[in-house]
């Protein structure tokens, strides 16, 4: 009986499997490809709310390698901090001690996350531990941990990529900027994402044009571009580079082995969220088994911002000009013009009245221009300009057109020019040189009317910048960044005498008050001006600061120039007021994202 029992089994599974075998595959179904949303809690957002010129840029989202943890960056207010996220989990954790944080980046085994937060570069790991500082970074863009445990940084404040162990050290740097292109210009080395095997990191390179994409060898020491247009690229292991373009995610084939891009790029992502518009970034991490995360939103436009004047009781009037991409105000010693830079796309000087809201271009398009005085009679106004083609060479030219624009200086020491103001009734410019790799940005002096070249006025190993003549020319207010932040100081012009602190909490930008008695300046965000009584005879004496305006107005352009200026008789500014950008409160998810792009953009061939 139990042998025909047996038998009788052995015969049904027989069947069972002729009957199953024609709808057998010969190989396991492939993972399907998943799209989910993390929402944020209700008060908490991703953002960049404002240009903030000391802090970190870049993306506020990272995947660790194996996809599983998600770190981001989360803003409560006026604060931020890192969260964690295991991605088969409903809750995300604050990770302790990261407040202020930016740009974070896993360690390749995922158990670490390095960040910057107070000009520092950190890590802090998830197996228990506060964070701990690596180095020093002043201005960080990005960073990468490689699989030798090394981290590679962009800091545009000393323009390349650096390389320092993840357990502290002195940075090496590995690129310097070749400013002096004349084909392509370059001002800083951004983003650097890391290429598999040990071959090296893809990274960004600023300049006057669009932000193009380039690779560093580690074999060879060398770099080269390999995108025209884009920024912020990561290497897929599908054999692909995805970067960021103009509110896109692109992907474009790449052979690891020859370095070199193998096909034309395709979108594969639409709408994704840029952090701070002009350095052409977005907020958006891939990790290596095919996840994405990216913020959603739309490419963030140069375009919207309005000119604005505002009285000392913080009455604010839009002046009668469209919304442009505007910079670097500068009010006629007459008051009724206003001269202005405009990007449309390239950056060019424009005369404005401000009474009827005409306006003409001043400069044309043979080179980029980026900022412009008046002369003390208004007649002449004195701008720098890349007309020659590598740096930002000084000119100057009739108010009316009248005639072309005179050379006054150009640079023989690698060093773009910036015109700040006069000093010795006219007869001196106050210029700003920048920059050079062992002292930054420095201030000197340049005869106007005699030629020659610029003689060094302040020159040490730190920054100093935004200077400004008082209107008895007999002081010289700037900025320094010597403390370790950007402060005010004043001292006699041309001297002797030493540097007098006027603020103790951060400041830039500063502007003299047509009675020489008040000293105005801007915070870092460039949200808050501030007026100073300044006293100096017998001896200089500052008062404590008051906030004179709050609002959203565009800040300093780093080291490089004011964004706003006040009237002849010290009864109105003229400022540039910018559109917030609109929080998000969510992370898009993207699983299993490595077939879609196989899809979409076929991998070259080797």
């Amino acid at each position: 009986m139990a042998i025909v029992v047996a038998v009788a089994v052995v015969c049904l599974l027989a069947a069972i499997m002729a009957l199953w075998g024609p709808w057998r595959t010969s190989s396991t179904p492939k993972s399907q490809l998943s799209r989910w949303v993390i929402n944020l809690a209700q008060d908490e957002s991703i953002t960049e709310t404002a240009y903030e010129p000391t802090a970190a840029v870049g993306s506020a989202v990272a995947l660790s390698p194996d996809g599983t943890r998600l770190a981001y960056v989360v803003r409560r207010g006026d604060t931020r901090h890192l969260c964690l996220r295991y991605l088969e989990s409903f809750d995300a954790e604050p990770l302790q001690g990261t407040e202020g944080a930016q740009i974070p980046f896993f360690s390749p085994d995922g158990n670490s996350i390095g960040f910057c937060a107070g000009g520092n570069l950190k890590k802090v790991s998830l197996l228990g531990g506060a964070p701990k500082t690596i180095c020093a970074v002043q201005r960080a863009r990005e960073g990468c941990w490689l699989e030798d445990d090394t981290i590679v940084f962009a800091d545009e404040q000393q323009y390349g990529l650096w390389q320092v162990p993840a357990s502290g050290g002195a940075p090496k740097r590995l690129t310097t900027p070749l400013r002096l292109s004349k084909e392509n210009p370059e001002h800083s080395h951004l983003f650097p994402h890391i290429l598999p095997e040990g071959k090296g990191v893809v990274f960004t390179i600023a300049g006057s044009g669009p932000t193009r994409i380039a690779a560093f060898s580690f074999e060879t020491g060398r770099y080269r571009t390999l995108i025209p247009r884009g920024s912020c690229a990561h290497y897929v292991p599908t054999g692909h580079l995805v970067y960021y373009w103009e509110g896109d995610l692109i992907a474009v084939p790449f052979d690891l082995k020859t370095m070199k891009v193998t096909g034309p790029g395709v979108p594969v992502v639409e709408g994704v969220m840029p952090f701070v518009a002009w350095y052409g970034g977005a907020h958006f991490s891939v990790s290596r088994n095919g996840s994405l995360v990216y913020v959603a939103g739309s490419a963030a436009t140069e375009a919207k911002k309005r000119i604005v004047r505002a009285d000392r009781t913080g009455k604010v009037q839009v002046l009668p000009f469209p919304p442009g991409d505007y910079q670097s105000p500068r009010i006629a010693p007459d008051g009724e013009r206003l001269l202005i830079v405009e990007f449309e796309p390239e950056p060019c000087l424009w005369v404005c009245e401000l009474a009827r809201g005409a306006k003409r271009r001043f400069t044309d398009d043979r080179g980029d221009t980026y900022w412009g005085i008046w002369s003390p009679d208004g007649q002449h106004i004195v701008f720098n300009s890349s007309l020659a083609g590598e740096t930002m060479d000084l000119y100057s030219k009739p108010m009316d057109g009248s005639a072309q624009e005179t050379l006054l200086a150009g640079s023989t020491d690698q060093l773009h020019l910036l015109p700040k103001s006069w000093a010795d009734g006219g007869k001196t410019l106050i210029i700003t040189k920048a920059v050079d790799a062992n002292t930054g940005f420095d201030i000197g002096l340049l005869p106007y009317e005699a030629g020659g070249s610029p003689q060094p006025l302040i020159n040490t190993r730190f920054n100093e910048f935004h200077p400004a003549i008082s209107p008895s020319g007999r002081w010289l207010a700037y900025a320094s960044d010597e403390s370790g932040r950007a402060e005010i100081y004043i001292k006699p012009y041309p001297g002797p005498g030493g540097a007098i602190p006027i603020t103790t909490d951060g400041g830039r930008e500063p502007v003299w008050g047509p009675s020489e008695k008040e000293l105005y300046y801007r915070d870092d965000n460039g949200d808050r001006l501030f007026k100073v009584s300044i006293v100096t005879e017998p001896t200089v004496q500052a008062g404590s600061p008051e906030l004179l305006l709050e609002g959203k107005y565009m800040a300093s352009s780093h080291l490089w120039g004011r964004n706003y200026d006040i009237s002849p008789e010290g009864d109105f500014f003229t400022l540039i007021e910018e559109e917030e950008m609109q929080p998000s409160a969510q992370i898009n998810v993207v699983l299993n994202w490595f077939e879609e792009v196989k899809r979409l953009v076929p991998p070259g061939k080797d």
